[in-house]
């Protein structure tokens, strides 16, 4: 991972297409009007800028009383979550020792005079475990509040219509909520990052753990248990026919202009296909490998589709017409060059970081992201697998500066 910053306060890290912003913003000094945390919010903002990660994660400990249901009050300002959302950067805090997660989140504040002021909106509709990322004003995140490490899980005491899922000890005074069990009361949210492309999508779940000297049955009971009790999917990008907030509006209406983009120009589109791994220690190549794709529990769930190949039938790299010696020498001398990860491939976030070097101003342009960024990639991309061979490279440029 590269990482800069100070450890604790205002740090960043990425790792293989995935930022982690970190920062200390509410604990020195709450609220927004003072400098401190104005510090806090141009390190958020600045680095969330400066990175072209595929998937952006803004992490902090300190909150704000509606964005956890405890009895812990104001820290951060609202003005922290308003700059990860229109960054597209999912949001996870600490200080409350409940398990909250947001539905998708599409404003925390508005911002008055300099201040801004609680804004509370959100996506109100049944697929409530599915957040779309998306960035610009009118992006769009989701908040989870993970604070049930181990210390301690304590009683809900308030809730909301944005709140998807409560675990907590305690549920008297919360809609929605989850008891934990004594037993289970303890754990940590895990995601899954296996794709990197357009509407790349990443699959998240609160995995609990028994406590500290609970009893072999208690363990045994944990290990058979295989459904965590918050399961989540993050998508890179736009909601489809976002409209704004709506209580009636569903994903499965007709398709955003980016899918009907890609569907004219008749690609084969993995947007839907990905791995949801079964929870235990063998992976889904582990079951592909054992030809154990169509046994009833992995259909009937839906586990491993991307892995055993029900999303489709699989196409092959479509070669390139023949070059001169002088024009090969020069893509290869290019694709050397933005190969940052050297794995042979260019992946999307490569050829993002290319595209934009050559655009500077282009990066706040959606309509050319989605028709021309992402477009020409997916052109490029014959097999849908994610990324682009050397062989192919030619198909990415060549595109490029077509009028």
């Amino acid at each position: 991972a590269k990482c800069k910053g100070q450890y604790g306060v205002d740090m960043s890290c990425e790792y293989k297409g995935i930022l982690f912003v970190i920062s200390s913003v509410g604990v020195e000094r709450a609220g927004e009007s003072n400098q401190i945390n104005q510090d806090h919010y141009w390190h958020l903002e600045n680095n969330l800028k400066n990175s072209n990660a595929r998937w952006k994660i803004c992490v902090w400990h300190m909150t704000m009383e509606k964005m956890q249901v405890s009895y812990k009050g104001d820290s951060t300002g609202w003005a922290a979550y308003e700059i990860c959302r229109k960054y597209g950067a999912f949001i996870v805090g600490g200080h409350a020792h409940v398990y909250s997660r947001t539905r998708e989140m599409s404003r925390f504040g508005t911002k008055n005079y300099g201040f801004t002021r609680e804004d509370l909106r959100w996506w109100n509709a049944p697929d409530d475990d599915q957040i779309y990322l998306a960035s610009g004003e009118n992006g769009t995140t989701g908040v989870a509040i993970v604070g049930i490490g181990g210390y301690k899980n304590e009683a809900c005491l308030r809730s909301g219509n944005f709140w998807s899922k409560i675990y907590s000890t305690r549920c008297d005074r919360c809609s929605g909520c989850h008891r934990a069990p004594n037993a289970n009361k303890f754990g940590t949210l895990i995601c899954d990052f296996p794709e990197f492309g357009p509407y790349a999508r990443a699959m998240c779940w609160l995995a609990t753990t028994p406590r500290q000297g609970a009893s072999n049955a208690e363990f045994q009971a944990a290990v058979r248990n295989r459904n965590p009790i918050d399961r989540f999917t993050l998508i890179a990008g736009k909601r489809p026919n976002d409209k704004g907030v709506s209580s009636r509006a569903s994903s499965d209406d007709k398709k955003n202009d980016s899918r009907q983009f890609l569907k004219r120009h008749g690609l084969r589109i993995m947007m839907d296909c990905f791995d949801k791994e079964p929870r235990d220690e063998y992976s889904c190549n582990d079951r592909a490998n054992w030809n154990q794709c169509n046994d009833a529990w992995i259909v009937r769930d839906n586990y491993c589709a991307k892995s055993c190949k029900r999303c489709g039938p699989e196409s092959p790299e479509q070669p390139t017409p023949p070059r001169s010696a002088q024009e090969e020498f020069a893509l290869d001398r290019a694709f050397e060059q933005f190969d940052t990860n050297r794995d042979s491939f260019i992946d999307f976030d490569e050829w993002e970081q290319l595209y934009y070097i050559t655009r500077p101003g282009a990066k706040d342009d959606e309509v050319e992201r989605v028709e021309r960024v992402e477009g020409q990639f997916i052109n490029a991309d014959s097999n849908g697998d994610g990324k682009v061979s050397r062989g192919r490279f030619a198909v990415l440029l060549e595109e490029d500066i077509k009028p």
